[in-house]
């Protein structure tokens, strides 16, 4: 196993629970719990929490937390309070309010000052999938808040790891990193500018280039075709693409091409050179050679292995 993580593992064992208070009314404990899989360490590199509380504070007190070598996720679950961060070297003060996450990195230091009674939930984990999700959602921000207020499902997801997390045997563990993994994601998606990413989390570009390769595929076009339907320069749209999807976009095109070839092989008993016209690969030979390379048949013996 990875010898950094199981350094950085072992320094979240000097982690405290809830918060330090600087001033004011100490905070009221609704539940807390603390490292579940301290026993399981494969559990606790992948994805766990250090520390998962609820708490009741009072207005114009002022909490402090500095986690070690854990992310913090702070959620409002009522009320609103001003946090205070370092960023670039610069104190920052932001306003959270109900239905809000914060998301502070690896030993961030910070404080929350409650405008009213509030209740904050505090969702202190480390692992690598949550490593990974931070860096989705903050991208380069230390820190970030993103609104959830409008997501109905948030909050069962939390009720959901309270359960899992306040019994955590074997099956209520893994369902506990699904959670957390459910968690993540629903901060991520609603992290997302909406006139740049769709309700998935994919970029407006890429939905324009399947959704225009997908019903133009038929037809002969090139990758400025595509790139120009999204809006783009054929060079950045290439490389783009690659970075995104693994594969270049006359390879992905090639691919819709196939598949439709295939269904045309079996539900029809068009020529192997109408199909090839059809699907947009005018070429027979070309179209052949492509065909077996990715099925390992030629488009006859295809046909005639799997056509009933």
């Amino acid at each position: 196993m990875n010898s950094e993580l199981l350094y950085r593992y072992s320094k979240t064992k000097q982690n405290k629970p809830g918060f330090s208070v600087v001033k004011g009314e100490p905070y009221k404990t609704l539940f807390e719990i603390s490292d579940p899989c301290k026993n399981d360490i494969l559990f606790a590199t992948y994805c766990t929490i250090s520390c998962f509380g609820k708490y009741d504070c009072f207005a114009d007190s002022l909490l402090k937390r500095n986690p070690v070598s854990t992310f913090d996720l702070i959620y409002i679950s009522k009320g609103e309070a001003i946090v205070n961060y370092s960023k670039n070297d610069k104190n920052m003060k932001d306003m959270i309010r109900t239905g809000d996450v914060f998301i502070a990195p690896l030993n961030c230091s910070y404080h929350i000052a409650p405008k009213k009674n509030s209740t904050i939930i505090l969702l202190s984990h480390y692992g690598v999938i949550g490593e990974k999700y931070y860096e989705f959602i903050c991208r380069k921000e230390p820190c970030r808040i993103v609104p959830m207020s409008h997501d109905t499902s948030f909050q069962v997801y939390l009720d959901n790891l309270y359960f899992y997390a306040k019994y955590a045997f074997q099956v209520n563990k893994i369902l506990a990193i699904n959670t957390l993994i459910q968690i993540f994601t629903k901060i991520y998606l609603s992290s997302l500018n909406p006139e740049e990413y769709n309700t998935l989390g994919q970029p407006s570009w890429i939905q324009q280039a399947l959704y225009y390769m997908e019903n133009n595929y038929m037809h002969k076009i090139t990758v400025a075709d595509v790139a120009g339907a999204c809006g783009l320069s054929a060079s950045y749209f290439h490389k783009l693409f690659n970075e995104y999807t693994g594969q270049s976009p006359y390879d992905y095109l090639k691919k819709i091409r196939l598949t439709r070839a295939r269904t045309m092989l079996l539900e029809s008993n068009d020529l192997i050179k109408q199909i090839a016209i059809s699907v947009g690969m005018p070429s027979t030979n070309h179209f052949i050679e492509a065909f077996k390379k990715e099925t390992g048949l030629s488009p006859e013996n295809y046909r005639m292995k799997y056509k009933k």
